[in-house]
């Protein structure tokens, strides 16, 4: 019987096992972060709560909160809800939802996608001061390949190409037909200052220029910097993420591009073999992704209920109650048909 063999299949077992369980925790915590959103501006405008749930299924915990609100757990840890009194229908409470101002149901459905993209931010900017944002770095091969005669030094970092920030979502953009410069933006030693260089006739590159290379490194930088640069990236991201979801109409994404929650874990948990760095810039994706997502004018989603909120405001009163939680709940059935179907197609 050969026991090493044995001991490297279960390490392996053990590795992907930690990988999913690591994963849901992290999806159950960007769900518990966009129901807080909702939570927490409810509270702020005297909405009545009456449960806040963190897991599907039936409760395992509660507790009473002081202002009225029930705290639970459940089992299923792939998602959470904030219930709303009269959400979904009328309430003779004045607190209820549909009895607030439209323009604070507005903020408080927004809250939601809200809160998932400031902690998209606050993730990546933490990530790029623990492990470092994906940069242009001038290497030694790069100075024997003659960077140091267009004006470069080793170990200088290339935080921008012609104006664009990059970053692990943004690569250095290519050459445009015409262009004769090529404006390199450098850090060196704390100083920040601009690189300038003519092109040669034929260089339509994106990180090398005219013989010497450049490489692509992690750079960390302190908290105020990744911050700073976090917005541009989680905004890069949001971009993405439309282009994706617009190609579905145009052909550009196919659907077996997509991925359901089983796709979502699978390649978080396989993202944490990579390392820890790894593992939070898909985290962060996927928290921009879920604020994106929940904003869509989507039946179910968060964007859905603001338009019928919106169209409330503009028309003085409310679509038939009934009527708006027949579309939602039938958004809600096709959402997760459709959660399925790319799951399964994967497998297929």
């Amino acid at each position: 019987m050969n026991f090493a063999h044995m001991t490297l299949a279960t390490t392996g077992v053990l590795d992907t096992v930690l990988g999913i369980a690591v994963a849901i925790i992290a999806l159950l915590f960007m769900v518990v972060i966009h129901e807080f959103g909702h939570f927490i501006v409810g509270r702020l405008f005297g909405f009545k709560i009456n449960e806040f749930a963190i897991g599907f299924g039936p409760s395992i915990f509660k507790k009473n909160m002081k202002s009225g609100t029930v705290f639970s757990l459940r089992p299923i840890p792939l998602g959470g809800f904030c219930a709303f009194e009269g959400e979904d229908d009328d309430s003779a409470n004045p607190d209820a939802f549909n009895n607030k101002k439209p323009w604070q149901r507005l903020l408080v459905l927004f809250a939601g996608a809200f809160f998932n993209f400031m902690s998209a931010i606050l993730i990546i900017s933490l990530t790029f001061t623990f492990y470092g944002d994906r940069m242009l770095v001038v290497t030694e091969q790069s100075m024997e390949q003659g960077a140091g005669e267009v004006g470069f030094e080793l170990g200088d970092v290339i935080y921008a190409v012609d104006g664009v920030q990059l970053s692990f979502v943004q690569p250095a953009p290519a050459v445009r037909q015409g262009q004769e410069e090529r404006t390199y933006s450098v850090l060196r030693d704390g100083e920040r200052f601009d690189i300038v260089r003519t092109l040669p006739s034929q260089d339509n590159s994106t990180g090398e220029s005219s013989g010497f290379y450049l490489y692509y490194e992690p750079v960390r930088l302190s908290f105020f910097e990744s911050f700073g640069r976090g917005f541009g990236t989680c905004f890069r991201l949001v971009g993405l993420i439309l282009e994706s979801v617009g190609g579905l109409f145009t052909k550009d994404t196919s659907i077996e591009d997509m991925g359901g929650p089983v796709t979502v874990i699978t390649m978080m948990g396989e993202s944490l073999s990579s390392g820890i760095g790894t593992f939070m810039y898909i985290v962060c994706l996927i928290s921009a992704n879920l604020a994106v997502m929940n904003l869509l004018p989507l039946p179910a989603l968060d964007g859905s209920r603001m338009v019928f909120v919106t169209i409330e405001w503009l028309r003085g009163k409310p679509v038939n109650r009934k009527v708006e939680g027949i579309i939602h709940f039938a958004g809600l059935v096709l959402l997760f048909a459709f959660a399925i179907l790319v799951d399964l197609i994967k497998v297929i």
